[in-house]
Protein backbone atom coordinates (compact mmCIF):
# COMPACT_ATOMS: atom_id res chain seq x y z
CA UNK A 1 0.00 0.00 0.00
CA UNK A 2 1.50 3.66 -0.67
CA UNK A 3 1.74 5.60 1.91
CA UNK A 4 1.05 9.95 1.47
CA UNK A 5 5.10 10.74 0.73
CA UNK A 6 4.92 7.91 -1.93
CA UNK A 7 2.07 9.39 -3.47
CA UNK A 8 3.12 12.95 -3.17
CA UNK A 9 6.51 11.37 -4.76
CA UNK A 10 4.38 9.92 -7.49
CA UNK A 11 1.93 13.10 -8.36
CA UNK A 12 5.06 15.40 -8.50
CA UNK A 13 7.02 12.61 -10.87
CA UNK A 14 3.59 12.95 -13.38
CA UNK A 15 4.76 16.55 -13.59
CA UNK A 16 7.88 16.34 -14.03
CA UNK A 17 8.42 13.38 -16.34
CA UNK A 18 6.83 11.74 -19.42
CA UNK A 19 3.58 10.73 -17.20
CA UNK A 20 2.22 14.08 -17.18
CA UNK A 21 1.35 14.95 -20.48
CA UNK A 22 -2.66 15.89 -19.58
CA UNK A 23 -0.64 18.54 -17.00
CA UNK A 24 1.80 19.89 -19.90
CA UNK A 25 -1.27 20.42 -22.31
CA UNK A 26 -3.16 22.21 -19.76
CA UNK A 27 -0.19 24.48 -19.10
CA UNK A 28 0.49 25.15 -22.46
CA UNK A 29 -2.91 26.07 -22.98
CA UNK A 30 -2.31 28.40 -20.00
CA UNK A 31 0.58 30.18 -21.85
CA UNK A 32 -0.51 30.44 -25.13
CA UNK A 33 -3.69 32.40 -23.26
CA UNK A 34 -1.11 34.02 -21.31
CA UNK A 35 0.49 35.36 -24.67
CA UNK A 36 -3.00 36.41 -26.71
CA UNK A 37 -3.84 38.66 -23.02
CA UNK A 38 -0.32 40.01 -23.29
CA UNK A 39 -0.48 40.96 -26.82
CA UNK A 40 -3.34 43.34 -26.20
CA UNK A 41 -1.81 44.59 -23.32
CA UNK A 42 2.07 44.85 -23.14
CA UNK A 43 3.95 46.79 -26.44
CA UNK A 44 5.47 44.81 -28.71
CA UNK A 45 9.30 45.71 -27.82
CA UNK A 46 11.07 47.61 -31.13
CA UNK A 47 13.34 44.87 -31.98
CA UNK A 48 10.91 42.12 -32.30
CA UNK A 49 8.96 44.83 -34.50
CA UNK A 50 11.47 45.48 -36.93
CA UNK A 51 12.53 41.82 -37.68
CA UNK A 52 8.38 41.24 -38.05
CA UNK A 53 8.68 43.50 -40.59
CA UNK A 54 11.75 42.83 -42.20
CA UNK A 55 11.39 38.82 -42.35
CA UNK A 56 8.09 39.85 -44.18
CA UNK A 57 10.59 41.66 -46.47
CA UNK A 58 12.93 38.44 -46.82
CA UNK A 59 9.88 35.83 -47.80
CA UNK A 60 8.55 38.54 -49.94
CA UNK A 61 11.93 38.53 -51.93
CA UNK A 62 14.30 40.76 -50.52
CA UNK A 63 17.77 39.43 -49.76
CA UNK A 64 19.65 39.82 -46.10
CA UNK A 65 22.28 42.01 -46.07
CA UNK A 66 21.48 43.70 -49.54
CA UNK A 67 17.76 44.87 -49.12
CA UNK A 68 18.15 44.51 -45.24
CA UNK A 69 20.67 45.82 -43.54
CA UNK A 70 21.20 43.88 -40.29
CA UNK A 71 23.98 43.76 -38.08
CA UNK A 72 22.91 40.27 -37.16
CA UNK A 73 23.40 36.75 -38.76
CA UNK A 74 19.97 35.07 -39.77
CA UNK A 75 18.82 33.28 -37.67
CA UNK A 76 17.17 36.07 -35.87
CA UNK A 77 14.86 36.07 -39.00
CA UNK A 78 14.86 32.42 -39.00
CA UNK A 79 13.05 32.63 -35.67
CA UNK A 80 9.94 35.42 -36.97
CA UNK A 81 9.21 33.18 -40.17
CA UNK A 82 6.69 31.28 -38.18
CA UNK A 83 4.32 34.02 -36.76
CA UNK A 84 4.89 36.01 -39.93
CA UNK A 85 3.59 32.68 -42.27
CA UNK A 86 0.61 32.19 -40.52
CA UNK A 87 -0.01 36.27 -40.47
CA UNK A 88 -0.01 35.96 -44.45
CA UNK A 89 -2.65 32.78 -44.60
CA UNK A 90 -5.18 33.62 -41.78
CA UNK A 91 -5.27 37.74 -42.33
CA UNK A 92 -4.36 37.43 -37.66
CA UNK A 93 -2.15 40.42 -36.63
CA UNK A 94 1.45 39.11 -36.28
CA UNK A 95 2.00 40.71 -33.66
CA UNK A 96 -0.83 38.60 -31.51
CA UNK A 97 0.87 35.55 -33.31
CA UNK A 98 4.60 36.45 -32.29
CA UNK A 99 3.39 36.58 -28.55
CA UNK A 100 1.52 32.88 -28.94
CA UNK A 101 4.55 31.68 -30.57
CA UNK A 102 7.02 33.09 -27.70
CA UNK A 103 4.79 31.63 -25.06
CA UNK A 104 4.68 28.00 -26.70
CA UNK A 105 8.26 28.13 -27.07
CA UNK A 106 8.44 29.03 -23.62
CA UNK A 107 6.06 26.00 -22.66
CA UNK A 108 8.03 23.69 -24.42
CA UNK A 109 11.07 24.80 -22.98
CA UNK A 110 9.53 24.29 -19.54
CA UNK A 111 8.28 21.17 -20.53
CA UNK A 112 11.83 19.80 -21.72
CA UNK A 113 13.39 21.40 -18.43
CA UNK A 114 10.39 19.38 -16.33
CA UNK A 115 11.48 16.19 -17.98
CA UNK A 116 14.84 16.58 -16.76
CA UNK A 117 14.07 17.65 -13.67
CA UNK A 118 11.71 14.83 -12.86
CA UNK A 119 14.91 12.69 -12.57
CA UNK A 120 17.04 14.93 -10.73
CA UNK A 121 17.91 12.85 -7.14
CA UNK A 122 16.09 15.87 -4.58
CA UNK A 123 12.68 16.41 -3.18
CA UNK A 124 9.29 16.48 -4.82
CA UNK A 125 8.61 19.63 -3.36
CA UNK A 126 12.20 20.97 -4.51
CA UNK A 127 10.92 19.34 -8.63
CA UNK A 128 7.84 21.40 -8.33
CA UNK A 129 9.62 24.58 -7.25
CA UNK A 130 12.39 24.16 -9.81
CA UNK A 131 10.18 24.29 -12.65
CA UNK A 132 8.15 26.74 -11.14
CA UNK A 133 11.48 28.87 -11.15
CA UNK A 134 12.14 27.96 -15.04
CA UNK A 135 8.79 29.10 -16.16
CA UNK A 136 8.52 32.33 -13.81
CA UNK A 137 12.10 32.87 -14.80
CA UNK A 138 11.65 32.81 -18.64
CA UNK A 139 9.19 35.36 -18.17
CA UNK A 140 10.33 37.85 -15.46
CA UNK A 141 13.72 37.47 -16.23
CA UNK A 142 12.92 39.22 -20.08
CA UNK A 143 9.72 41.19 -18.92
CA UNK A 144 10.97 44.52 -19.88
CA UNK A 145 11.35 42.84 -23.87
CA UNK A 146 10.22 39.75 -24.51
CA UNK A 147 10.92 38.30 -27.54
CA UNK A 148 14.09 40.33 -27.89
CA UNK A 149 17.18 38.05 -29.29
CA UNK A 150 18.37 37.29 -25.84
CA UNK A 151 14.91 36.34 -24.17
CA UNK A 152 15.09 33.57 -27.41
CA UNK A 153 18.68 32.82 -26.21
CA UNK A 154 17.17 31.70 -22.84
CA UNK A 155 14.07 29.92 -23.53
CA UNK A 156 16.16 27.57 -26.16
CA UNK A 157 19.52 26.99 -23.83
CA UNK A 158 17.56 26.70 -20.30
CA UNK A 159 17.05 22.63 -20.86
CA UNK A 160 20.52 22.35 -22.00
CA UNK A 161 21.53 23.71 -18.36
CA UNK A 162 19.37 21.87 -16.55
CA UNK A 163 20.92 18.66 -18.36
CA UNK A 164 24.55 20.04 -17.23
CA UNK A 165 23.07 19.61 -13.44
CA UNK A 166 21.87 16.07 -14.20
CA UNK A 167 25.01 15.24 -15.60
CA UNK A 168 26.59 16.46 -12.76
CA UNK A 169 24.54 14.73 -10.67
CA UNK A 170 25.29 11.45 -12.28
CA UNK A 171 21.77 10.83 -13.36
CA UNK A 172 21.60 8.88 -16.79
CA UNK A 173 19.54 10.65 -19.30
CA UNK A 174 17.78 8.83 -23.11
CA UNK A 175 20.26 9.57 -25.67
CA UNK A 176 16.99 10.99 -27.84
CA UNK A 177 15.94 13.51 -25.54
CA UNK A 178 19.70 14.97 -24.91
CA UNK A 179 20.35 14.93 -28.57
CA UNK A 180 17.22 17.32 -28.73
CA UNK A 181 18.36 19.36 -25.48
CA UNK A 182 21.59 20.09 -27.40
CA UNK A 183 19.90 20.53 -30.71
CA UNK A 184 17.25 23.16 -29.07
CA UNK A 185 20.49 24.64 -27.17
CA UNK A 186 22.34 24.95 -30.28
CA UNK A 187 19.14 27.56 -31.68
CA UNK A 188 20.38 30.17 -28.66
CA UNK A 189 23.85 29.88 -29.08
CA UNK A 190 24.10 30.34 -32.57
CA UNK A 191 22.00 33.77 -32.52
CA UNK A 192 25.42 36.03 -31.12
CA UNK A 193 29.01 34.63 -31.79
CA UNK A 194 30.36 35.47 -28.31
CA UNK A 195 27.00 32.91 -26.17
CA UNK A 196 29.52 30.13 -27.20
CA UNK A 197 31.62 30.74 -24.38
CA UNK A 198 28.91 29.84 -22.13
CA UNK A 199 28.87 26.07 -23.22
CA UNK A 200 32.46 26.35 -22.78
CA UNK A 201 32.53 27.15 -19.87
CA UNK A 202 29.45 24.42 -18.55
CA UNK A 203 31.75 21.96 -20.22
CA UNK A 204 34.60 22.89 -18.73
CA UNK A 205 33.06 22.78 -15.16
CA UNK A 206 31.49 19.29 -15.96
CA UNK A 207 34.96 18.25 -16.32
CA UNK A 208 35.94 19.29 -13.31
CA UNK A 209 33.20 18.44 -11.12
CA UNK A 210 32.44 14.81 -12.71
CA UNK A 211 35.38 14.39 -14.62
CA UNK A 212 35.19 10.61 -14.06
CA UNK A 213 31.79 9.88 -15.27
CA UNK A 214 31.06 12.56 -17.82
CA UNK A 215 32.55 12.77 -21.29
CA UNK A 216 32.98 15.53 -23.35
CA UNK A 217 31.28 13.69 -26.14
CA UNK A 218 28.10 12.91 -25.47
CA UNK A 219 24.57 13.44 -26.96
CA UNK A 220 23.77 16.91 -26.51
CA UNK A 221 27.24 18.20 -27.83
CA UNK A 222 27.09 16.17 -30.70
CA UNK A 223 24.19 17.30 -31.79
CA UNK A 224 25.43 20.93 -30.72
CA UNK A 225 28.33 21.45 -31.93
CA UNK A 226 26.87 19.42 -35.64
CA UNK A 227 24.22 22.14 -35.54
CA UNK A 228 26.16 25.53 -34.53
CA UNK A 229 28.94 24.18 -37.34
CA UNK A 230 26.03 23.84 -40.09
CA UNK A 231 24.59 26.94 -39.48
CA UNK A 232 27.62 28.87 -39.31
CA UNK A 233 28.68 27.15 -42.85
CA UNK A 234 25.00 27.62 -44.09
CA UNK A 235 25.61 31.34 -43.23
CA UNK A 236 28.71 31.52 -45.23
CA UNK A 237 27.00 29.88 -48.25
CA UNK A 238 23.83 30.81 -48.12
CA UNK A 239 24.29 35.05 -46.92
CA UNK A 240 28.03 35.44 -47.99
CA UNK A 241 27.12 39.09 -47.47
CA UNK A 242 26.98 38.84 -44.30
CA UNK A 243 30.84 37.90 -43.59
CA UNK A 244 31.81 40.32 -46.82
CA UNK A 245 29.73 43.43 -45.91
CA UNK A 246 28.03 43.74 -42.39
CA UNK A 247 31.14 42.40 -40.38
CA UNK A 248 33.66 44.97 -42.01
CA UNK A 249 31.03 47.77 -41.77
CA UNK A 250 30.57 46.69 -37.65
CA UNK A 251 34.27 46.93 -37.84
CA UNK A 252 34.25 50.06 -38.87
CA UNK A 253 32.25 52.18 -37.32
CA UNK A 254 29.78 50.11 -34.52
CA UNK A 255 31.90 51.47 -31.70
CA UNK A 256 29.81 54.28 -32.05
CA UNK A 257 27.23 52.49 -29.83
CA UNK A 258 29.84 51.75 -27.41
CA UNK A 259 29.14 53.03 -23.80
CA UNK A 260 31.87 53.96 -20.97
CA UNK A 261 32.72 51.30 -18.45
CA UNK A 262 31.23 53.31 -16.36
CA UNK A 263 27.86 53.44 -17.38
CA UNK A 264 27.91 49.36 -18.12
CA UNK A 265 28.83 48.46 -14.23
CA UNK A 266 26.32 50.44 -12.83
CA UNK A 267 23.73 48.17 -13.15
CA UNK A 268 22.15 46.30 -10.35
CA UNK A 269 23.14 42.77 -11.48
CA UNK A 270 26.35 44.13 -10.38
CA UNK A 271 25.64 43.95 -6.99
CA UNK A 272 23.01 41.26 -7.60
CA UNK A 273 25.23 38.65 -8.62
CA UNK A 274 27.93 38.82 -6.24
CA UNK A 275 24.81 38.59 -3.20
CA UNK A 276 24.06 35.70 -5.00
CA UNK A 277 26.99 34.11 -4.93
CA UNK A 278 27.41 34.27 -1.14
CA UNK A 279 24.21 33.07 -0.20
CA UNK A 280 24.94 30.03 -2.80
CA UNK A 281 28.28 29.26 -0.74
CA UNK A 282 26.88 30.42 2.71
CA UNK A 283 23.74 27.75 2.27
CA UNK A 284 25.81 25.20 -0.30
CA UNK A 285 23.51 21.71 0.47
CA UNK A 286 24.97 18.94 -1.19
CA UNK A 287 23.01 17.48 -4.22
CA UNK A 288 21.37 18.12 -7.38
CA UNK A 289 20.24 21.71 -5.86
CA UNK A 290 23.61 22.45 -5.34
CA UNK A 291 24.82 21.50 -8.71
CA UNK A 292 21.36 23.36 -10.33
CA UNK A 293 22.90 27.22 -8.08
CA UNK A 294 26.40 26.42 -9.14
CA UNK A 295 25.38 26.10 -12.80
CA UNK A 296 22.87 28.85 -13.51
CA UNK A 297 25.34 31.16 -11.25
CA UNK A 298 27.99 30.20 -13.15
CA UNK A 299 25.95 31.17 -16.21
CA UNK A 300 25.12 34.59 -15.22
CA UNK A 301 28.98 35.45 -14.51
CA UNK A 302 29.22 34.41 -18.33
CA UNK A 303 26.42 35.99 -19.82
CA UNK A 304 27.27 39.37 -17.41
CA UNK A 305 30.98 39.36 -18.88
CA UNK A 306 29.30 38.73 -22.38
CA UNK A 307 27.15 41.91 -21.39
CA UNK A 308 30.36 43.60 -20.77
CA UNK A 309 31.91 42.60 -23.69
CA UNK A 310 29.30 43.96 -26.26
CA UNK A 311 30.07 47.33 -24.92
CA UNK A 312 26.73 48.95 -25.37
CA UNK A 313 24.56 48.71 -21.75
CA UNK A 314 21.27 47.96 -24.00
CA UNK A 315 18.47 46.28 -21.16
CA UNK A 316 18.39 43.37 -23.07
CA UNK A 317 21.47 42.32 -22.77
CA UNK A 318 21.22 41.59 -19.40
CA UNK A 319 18.34 39.92 -19.51
CA UNK A 320 20.23 36.32 -19.90
CA UNK A 321 22.16 37.42 -16.50
CA UNK A 322 18.45 38.35 -14.06
CA UNK A 323 17.13 34.93 -16.25
CA UNK A 324 20.01 32.30 -14.58
CA UNK A 325 20.14 34.48 -11.93
CA UNK A 326 16.72 33.90 -10.41
CA UNK A 327 16.68 30.35 -11.33
CA UNK A 328 20.14 30.30 -9.18
CA UNK A 329 18.69 31.99 -6.29
CA UNK A 330 15.32 29.55 -6.76
CA UNK A 331 17.86 26.72 -6.25
CA UNK A 332 19.54 28.14 -3.19
CA UNK A 333 15.66 28.93 -1.87
CA UNK A 334 14.82 25.63 -2.13
CA UNK A 335 18.27 24.71 -0.28
CA UNK A 336 18.06 26.61 2.54
CA UNK A 337 14.12 25.58 2.65
CA UNK A 338 15.82 22.04 3.18
CA UNK A 339 18.31 22.33 5.43
CA UNK A 340 18.63 20.13 8.81
CA UNK A 341 15.97 20.97 11.38
CA UNK A 342 17.80 20.19 14.99
CA UNK A 343 16.74 21.56 17.97
CA UNK A 344 19.87 23.88 18.25
CA UNK A 345 19.48 27.18 18.68
CA UNK A 346 22.41 28.20 15.93
CA UNK A 347 20.95 26.02 13.13
CA UNK A 348 17.50 27.22 13.50
CA UNK A 349 19.05 30.99 13.06
CA UNK A 350 21.37 30.01 9.98
CA UNK A 351 18.19 27.92 8.32
CA UNK A 352 15.98 31.29 8.85
CA UNK A 353 18.36 33.77 8.40
CA UNK A 354 19.21 32.19 5.00
CA UNK A 355 16.03 31.51 3.59
CA UNK A 356 15.40 35.53 4.53
CA UNK A 357 18.27 36.33 2.67
CA UNK A 358 17.63 34.26 -0.53
CA UNK A 359 13.97 35.99 -0.39
CA UNK A 360 14.94 39.44 0.04
CA UNK A 361 17.89 39.05 -2.82
CA UNK A 362 14.65 37.56 -5.18
CA UNK A 363 12.69 40.47 -4.15
CA UNK A 364 15.66 42.72 -5.02
CA UNK A 365 16.21 41.10 -8.38
CA UNK A 366 12.21 40.44 -9.30
CA UNK A 367 10.49 43.17 -7.33
CA UNK A 368 11.30 46.37 -9.46
CA UNK A 369 10.82 44.24 -12.63
CA UNK A 370 7.32 44.09 -12.04
CA UNK A 371 6.27 47.38 -10.10
CA UNK A 372 8.31 48.90 -13.46
CA UNK A 373 6.62 46.91 -16.05
CA UNK A 374 7.03 45.92 -18.99
CA UNK A 375 8.29 47.26 -22.18
CA UNK A 376 8.04 51.15 -22.83
CA UNK A 377 8.22 53.35 -25.68
CA UNK A 378 9.24 56.53 -25.25
CA UNK A 379 8.11 58.04 -28.93
CA UNK A 380 4.72 55.82 -28.80
CA UNK A 381 4.01 57.52 -24.98
CA UNK A 382 4.35 61.08 -25.95
CA UNK A 383 2.03 60.64 -28.72
CA UNK A 384 3.61 59.62 -31.40
CA UNK A 385 0.71 56.61 -32.38
CA UNK A 386 -1.79 58.66 -32.58
CA UNK A 387 -0.40 61.02 -34.75
CA UNK A 388 1.12 57.89 -37.10
CA UNK A 389 -2.02 56.11 -36.86
CA UNK A 390 -4.01 59.50 -38.01
CA UNK A 391 -1.76 59.61 -40.96
CA UNK A 392 -2.15 56.14 -41.87
CA UNK A 393 -6.08 56.08 -41.94
CA UNK A 394 -5.47 59.21 -44.09
CA UNK A 395 -4.32 56.80 -46.52
CA UNK A 396 -0.54 56.93 -45.62
CA UNK A 397 0.55 52.88 -45.77
CA UNK A 398 4.59 53.30 -46.18
CA UNK A 399 7.15 55.26 -43.60
CA UNK A 400 10.26 56.18 -43.85
CA UNK A 401 12.26 57.17 -40.04
CA UNK A 402 15.37 58.87 -40.40
CA UNK A 403 16.71 57.75 -36.73
CA UNK A 404 19.69 56.15 -35.30
CA UNK A 405 17.06 54.48 -33.03
CA UNK A 406 14.95 51.24 -33.46
CA UNK A 407 12.26 52.50 -30.91
CA UNK A 408 11.26 55.19 -33.27
CA UNK A 409 10.11 53.56 -35.92
CA UNK A 410 9.09 50.41 -34.53
CA UNK A 411 6.79 49.07 -32.90
CA UNK A 412 4.80 52.30 -34.03
CA UNK A 413 4.82 51.27 -37.94
CA UNK A 414 3.23 47.50 -36.36
CA UNK A 415 0.69 48.74 -34.72
CA UNK A 416 -0.61 51.49 -37.23
CA UNK A 417 0.18 49.23 -40.20
CA UNK A 418 2.13 50.93 -41.68
CA UNK A 419 4.89 49.40 -44.09
CA UNK A 420 8.92 50.42 -43.59
CA UNK A 421 10.23 51.03 -46.65
CA UNK A 422 13.77 51.54 -45.11
CA UNK A 423 16.28 49.05 -45.27
CA UNK A 424 17.65 49.57 -42.26
CA UNK A 425 16.27 48.87 -38.22
CA UNK A 426 17.64 52.39 -37.69
CA UNK A 427 20.63 54.15 -39.44
CA UNK A 428 23.25 52.48 -37.27
CA UNK A 429 26.44 53.29 -39.84
CA UNK A 430 25.75 57.07 -39.93
CA UNK A 431 27.01 57.34 -36.51
CA UNK A 432 30.37 56.40 -36.58
CA UNK A 433 30.38 57.44 -39.79
CA UNK A 434 29.54 61.46 -38.90
CA UNK A 435 31.65 60.97 -35.84
CA UNK A 436 34.74 60.47 -38.27
CA UNK A 437 34.33 62.54 -40.65
CA UNK A 438 33.32 65.36 -37.64
CA UNK A 439 37.02 64.63 -36.27
CA UNK A 440 38.94 64.98 -39.86
CA UNK A 441 40.13 61.56 -40.10
CA UNK A 442 42.59 62.04 -37.36
CA UNK A 443 44.26 58.27 -36.45
CA UNK A 444 42.74 56.36 -39.48
CA UNK A 445 44.93 54.80 -41.96
CA UNK A 446 44.73 55.74 -45.60
CA UNK A 447 42.25 52.12 -45.82
CA UNK A 448 39.93 52.93 -43.65
CA UNK A 449 39.49 56.36 -45.02
CA UNK A 450 38.74 54.59 -48.10
CA UNK A 451 36.70 52.64 -45.89
CA UNK A 452 34.62 55.17 -45.12
CA UNK A 453 34.43 56.86 -48.93
CA UNK A 454 32.75 53.73 -49.61
CA UNK A 455 30.32 53.41 -47.19
CA UNK A 456 29.26 56.99 -47.48
CA UNK A 457 28.20 56.29 -50.82
CA UNK A 458 26.87 53.24 -49.96
CA UNK A 459 24.50 54.78 -47.48
CA UNK A 460 23.47 57.84 -49.86
CA UNK A 461 22.75 54.98 -52.36
CA UNK A 462 20.51 53.13 -50.01
CA UNK A 463 18.45 55.45 -49.45
CA UNK A 464 18.00 56.95 -52.58
CA UNK A 465 16.99 53.63 -53.79
CA UNK A 466 14.86 53.07 -50.75
CA UNK A 467 13.09 55.82 -51.52
CA UNK A 468 12.53 55.21 -55.68
CA UNK A 469 11.30 51.99 -54.84
CA UNK A 470 9.06 52.56 -52.02
CA UNK A 471 8.14 56.10 -52.50
CA UNK A 472 6.94 56.78 -48.88
CA UNK A 473 4.16 58.77 -48.13
CA UNK A 474 5.11 59.53 -44.80
CA UNK A 475 8.98 60.61 -43.73
CA UNK A 476 9.98 61.16 -40.07
CA UNK A 477 12.85 63.10 -39.24
CA UNK A 478 14.54 62.93 -35.69
CA UNK A 479 15.05 66.76 -34.98
CA UNK A 480 16.49 66.99 -32.04
CA UNK A 481 19.46 68.62 -31.12
CA UNK A 482 20.83 65.59 -28.99
CA UNK A 483 21.04 62.45 -31.18
CA UNK A 484 21.81 59.39 -30.00
CA UNK A 485 25.20 57.88 -30.66
CA UNK A 486 26.39 61.28 -32.59
CA UNK A 487 28.31 62.11 -29.43
CA UNK A 488 26.78 65.38 -29.20
CA UNK A 489 27.79 66.45 -33.16
CA UNK A 490 25.14 68.53 -34.31
CA UNK A 491 23.65 66.58 -37.47
CA UNK A 492 20.41 67.59 -39.72
CA UNK A 493 19.27 64.25 -41.75
CA UNK A 494 17.89 65.93 -44.62
CA UNK A 495 20.83 68.92 -45.09
CA UNK A 496 23.01 66.00 -45.28
CA UNK A 497 21.23 63.52 -47.49
CA UNK A 498 20.17 66.58 -49.61
CA UNK A 499 23.63 67.22 -50.53
CA UNK A 500 23.25 64.75 -52.68
CA UNK A 501 21.19 65.97 -55.92
CA UNK A 502 19.55 62.58 -56.64
CA UNK A 503 17.87 62.98 -52.48
CA UNK A 504 17.48 66.73 -53.18
CA UNK A 505 15.39 66.02 -56.42
CA UNK A 506 13.22 63.35 -54.53
CA UNK A 507 12.69 65.55 -51.32
CA UNK A 508 11.05 68.73 -53.30
CA UNK A 509 7.85 66.34 -53.20
CA UNK A 510 7.26 66.36 -49.35
CA UNK A 511 6.20 68.71 -47.37
CA UNK A 512 6.58 69.72 -43.22
CA UNK A 513 2.92 68.66 -41.95
CA UNK A 514 3.96 68.60 -37.91
CA UNK A 515 6.17 67.85 -35.30
CA UNK A 516 5.76 65.07 -32.84
CA UNK A 517 8.52 64.09 -29.51
CA UNK A 518 11.59 65.51 -31.58
CA UNK A 519 10.61 64.55 -35.08
CA UNK A 520 9.46 66.48 -37.75
CA UNK A 521 6.79 64.97 -40.47
CA UNK A 522 6.66 65.46 -43.84
CA UNK A 523 4.18 64.17 -46.11
CA UNK A 524 4.80 63.12 -49.98
CA UNK A 525 2.49 65.89 -51.63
Amino acid sequence: MLTNAALREAGVRSICTERGSTAALVAMVLLLAAGAWLAQSTLLNHDSGWYLQATRMWLAGGKLYQDIIEINPPLAFVLHIPPVLVAQFTGISPVVLFFLWLFALIGGSTILCARIVGRLPTTPHARLGLVAAVLASLILGSWQGLGQREHFLMIFVMPYLFLAVARASDVEMPRLLAALVGGVAAFGFALKPHFIVVPLVIEAYLWLVARSSVRVLRSETISLAALLTGYWIAVAVGTPLYFSRIVPMAFLVYDSYSAPISKLLLRRETVLLPLAILLHAWIRRPGALRAVAEICLLSAICFWLVYLIQLKGFSYHRFPVRTTLLVGLAACLLAALDLPRTDGLVSRIRGASSVLAVCFVLILTTGWLVLKGGYANRFLYAGGLPVMQAHADSGARSVYVFSSNVWQAFPAANYTGMRSVSRYPAHWLLPGLVRAENAGGAGLTADERRKLGALKRFIADSVVEDFRRGNPNLVLVDVRKAKSYFASIPFDYVTYFCMDPRFAAIWEHYNRVGTIAGFDLYRRR
